[in-house]
């Protein structure tokens, strides 16, 4: 189920723009550490103070309580799926290269 919400996801990003849902949403592309092979997510972010952009992971890294406040402001449901667990939900920070 969350592969095809991905992939309906992904596929209205890149025909309409990086909105859905009425967030802003990026196509985030990792790479296997392992395996070598691409994986290609829709990762909804919002405007951090500094110029970076701010997404929410499901799992790992550390928390970072005023980025966690800018995010739930902006979209109030993110609160709501923090109360839904019993684990932090880890914010990364992506910065633009400078040069």
């Amino acid at each position: 189920m969350i592969r095809w919400g991905n992939k309906m996801a992904m596929s209205r990003i890149r025909r309409k723009g990086g909105k859905f849902m009425e967030m802003n949403v990026l196509a985030l592309t990792t790479v296997g550490r392992k395996s070598g092979a691409e994986r290609t997510t829709p990762v909804a972010w919002f405007p951090g103070t500094d110029g970076s952009w701010l997404i929410v992971a499901s799992a790992g890294g550390a928390a970072r309580d005023e980025a966690w406040r800018q995010i739930t402001a902006a979209s109030p449901r993110f609160a709501k799926y923090q109360e839904k667990t019993d684990r932090q939900l880890p914010v990364i920070r992506l910065v633009p290269r400078s040069g």
